[in-house]
């Protein structure tokens, strides 16, 4: 019919009245079986107590409620629709919350080609007060719908789906990771993205703001997961999150096939406790596999964060027809807290059911949401096919010769990739020995780079033996499919391994430097020693030697405070790190303090570091027979900067250091992790006197240690967040050392995933720390200067 050949449906929920009862919903479309007809299919979520109508007031799962608003098309003018009524599934009875939501559907025959529908309430309806778009709170969904032939199945196209609590509740000063379920029913690549004004999918603007665009300037949205970062920097409030959810042919497809909207609330609510959630942790699964018309049941089991705080509610957003029973304490355990979910369910395809924990404190868990799959088999589900690893088109390929200095690598797949959420490894070995591995990295960490169709990494050194053959060992599940099917049997890779080889004839003889957060590595080729041993090469500090690291190379090491390093500003946000690597000359016969030899060569090191920390010094190079410069960049994964005020207001730049501080000056600290979502912990820190703060002349005076605040005019300040510690001391000079009254300031720090329970960050001031940290703890060290 001339219907199914082009229809383009713009179907929004437009409303303009101060009642704030919405609370958020989403739509869904697909051709129905009866041809020429649409079948659109809604959630929708409002306050349960709304007066003076009694519409949303839930009491039993089934029941029918009569929703607002008429459903209009736009080019014809008249209704299509009357009131978006809904059939009750689920209800809050907590006093704060207070919602209902429900669904349901209609039956639509499209007259024209091209159209819109819009949903309307005549007695108009309003978002709560919320905090993160200004006094907007029009609300507005917008649902695109082609049903043309698709190109590659030659058949309609049906909308992706999705479900939600309507409100999800987060801890003030508690990060948050919130992940969509969605489904496609033609198992298309589904991506999730905010609203955009230029599309035509935001409200109107009400005193100049709309309920549009990015939950919050730091929030953000990982398209492919679906799964939005919400920061522990958000006030208490209400949020509306408005976003967008479409569907693609292909995972390297630009243009949606289609576009549904979802819209729910986050509440932040104030509580003077740690961050802390239940948990469900039962049942143990995602997906369970149903059969049409078979009743299902399933226990469903909670436990609270903390000892003697019970579970109140385990609320649900649920399919049509389901019920739960009421929360009970699971027998002989004392946090341990149950329900039961059934259901028959009446039609195939995947359902969602996405559960929340609360309790007494009204603190809840991540919604966790189980896929129900209803088919009269497993078997009729066509899941996507992992990626596979392309050895050929990976460097270094099967048999390909490679210096042994390489250190670049890149693995090659056959479709777009993710990055693994568990540790898996890669690993190059001796296939004659090949425990230990040579090198040996995990691709869930950042280290490793993740492209649209491969991922790389680098080697932080010459590791591999000269004319000899090497492998790259891949294990299984080293990237996943882009949107994969999480019922799927398998989503990532196979095991795979390859064998490469080692010529030295290809070796370039420059040197090599790697930068780091904290310390350089320079690698020297033997081949522009000469006779110069490794022994005899030395840093601006004597002390600081190279060594041999195998046959072909000599490595020197130091940190970016040791071996009389010195540092400079670049920029306002660059800090460059310079040193020398030359040769020690043989001393004059009869005169052991001078030489009148020429030094074989000359290395200038230097580290350009993005950074807020900065060591200043000075340095005059002398000529040699042989100059190189060894140069490159890198970024701290944390910030230490010092601010000039208690309002934390305005840091100094680096351009400013040294600081002028006068004695006893209060100074202002922060050391502060660069990802928000991470916790962190100041570790020690120290001062030294000199402009060489790494020679063994150095004093030290540790004011922090062990996380312990060892000075006594320290004090803790007020920090806004788990990412950064702020601090306050009095300054102080040394008695006999630093003739230009110069102080280094030197702190180590933790970085911590503030999920671990465990984890050096959460103990705090403890001096029993040996093997406390966590897998997963960074450690990190930065250096600010003072002058008195």
């Amino acid at each position: 019919m001339t219907g199914l050949r082009t229809v383009l449906l713009l179907l929004a929920v437009v409303c303009l009245s101060q009642a704030t009862h919405f609370r958020g919903g989403t739509f869904r479309w697909r051709p129905s079986r009866t041809r020429g007809q649409i079948e659109i299919s809604w959630r929708v979520s409002w306050r349960r107590s709304y007066a003076p109508r009694n519409d949303f007031w839930c009491e039993y799962p089934g029941q029918h409620l009569g929703g607002e608003g008429d459903i209009l098309c736009v080019e014809c003018r008249r209704r299509i629709y009357r009131q978006l009524d809904f059939n009750c599934t689920d209800f809050s009875d907590h006093n704060i919350e207070d919602w209902s939501t429900g669904v349901g559907s209609f039956l639509y025959t499209p007259d024209r080609e091209v159209f819109t529908i819009r949903y309307e309430e005549e007695s108009t309806s309003y978002w709560i007060y919320l905090q993160n778009y200004g006094d907007a709170n029009y609300w507005n969904m917008i649902s695109t719908i082609d049903l043309r032939p698709r190109p590659d199945t030659r058949l309609p196209n049906s909308s992706p789906y999705t479900t939600v609590i309507p409100i999800i509740r987060v801890q003030q000063g508690c990060s948050s990771k919130i992940r969509i379920p969605v489904s496609d029913p033609d198992y298309d690549t589904v991506r999730c993205r905010w609203t955009n004004e230029q599309r035509r999918e935001c409200p109107p603007n009400q005193f100049d703001h709309s309920v549009c665009g990015s939950l919050t300037e730091e929030s953000t949205l990982d398209s492919d997961e679906c799964e939005i970062y919400f920061p522990a920097t958000a006030e208490p409030g209400w949020y509306a999150v408005s976003m967008m959810i479409e569907d693609f042919a292909t995972p390297t497809s630009t243009k949606a096939l289609s576009t549904i909207p979802l819209q729910f609330l986050i509440k932040v609510f104030p509580l003077d406790e740690p961050c802390r959630q239940p948990e469900i942790f039962e049942p143990p699964g995602t997906c369970f596999y149903l059969k049409p018309n078979k009743p299902w049941s399933i226990d469903v089991k909670a436990r609270s964060g903390r000892r003697g705080v019970g579970i109140v509610e385990i609320g649900t957003a649920s399919p049509a027809g389901m019920t739960k029973s009421p929360v009970k304490r699971v027998s002989r355990s004392r946090n341990d807290y149950a329900i039961t979910l059934r259901w028959i369910p009446r039609e195939t395809g995947i359902h969602f059911v996405c559960l929340y924990a609360r309790d007494t404190y009204g603190v809840t868990s991540d919604q966790r949401c189980l896929r129900l799959i209803v088919a009269a088999s497993p078997a009729s589900r066509i899941a996507p096919q992992p990626p596979k690893i392309v050895p050929r088109k990976s460097y270094p390929s099967p048999l390909q010769h490679v210096v042994p200095e390489n250190n670049e690598w890149v693995i090659s797949f056959d479709k777009p990739i993710k990055r693994p959420n568990e540790p898996t490894y890669i690993e190059i070995i001796n296939p004659t020995k090949p425990v230990p591995p040579i090198f040996r990295i995990d691709a869930a960490s950042e280290s490793v780079t993740f492209n649209e169709t491969s991922l790389s990494f680098k080697t932080p050194g010459m590791l591999l033996k000269d004319n000899a053959l090497h492998m790259i060992s891949v294990d299984p599940g080293i990237a996943r499919v882009r949107n994969p099917d999480p019922c799927a049997a398998r989503t990532d890779t196979q095991q795979s391994g390859w064998m490469f080889r080692t010529n030295s004839s290809l070796i370039p003889r420059e040197p090599v430097v790697e930068c780091h957060d904290s310390h350089m590595t320079v690698y020297i080729h033997r081949s522009i020693l000469a006779d110069v041993s490794s022994r005899r090469l030395h840093l601006h500090d004597p002390i600081c030697r190279g060594r041999d690291l195998n046959e072909t190379h000599v490595i020197l090491q130091t940190g970016y405070n040791e071996c009389g390093t010195v540092i400079r500003a670049k920029s306002d946000n660059i800090a460059m790190y310079r040193n020398t690597i030359r040769d020690r000359p043989r001393s004059e016969k009869g005169a052991s303090k001078i030489t009148r030899d020429v030094r074989h060569l000359e290395i200038k090191v230097i580290c350009e570091m993005e950074s807020e920390g900065l060591t200043h010094g000075h340095f005059l190079p002398k000529m040699a027979k042989k100059t190189y410069v060894a140069k490159s960049e890198g970024r701290s994964n944390f910030t230490f900067q010092m601010f000039d005020a208690p309002d934390y207001s305005r840091r100094v730049s680096l351009n400013e250091y040294p600081a002028q501080v006068a004695m006893r000056q209060r100074m202002y600290f922060s050391a502060k992790a660069r990802d928000p979502s991470k916790r962190i912990l100041i570790e020690t820190c120290k001062a030294t006197p000199t402009s060489v703060p790494g020679s063994r002349a150095n004093q030290l005076f540790e004011f922090v240690k062990d996380g312990c605040l060892v000075d006594s005019t320290m004090k803790t300040e007020y920090s806004p967040s788990i990412s950064e510690q702020r601090f306050s001391m009095e300054s102080f000079s040394f008695m006999f050392h630093g003739l230009h009254g110069e102080v280094f300031l030197s702190c180590r720090v933790l970085i911590c995933d503030p999920t671990e329970r465990f984890s050096r960050c959460s103990q705090g001031c403890s001096s029993d720390v040996r093997g406390k940290r966590a897998a997963s703890d960074i450690s990190a060290e930065m250096v600010l200067p003072l002058e008195l």
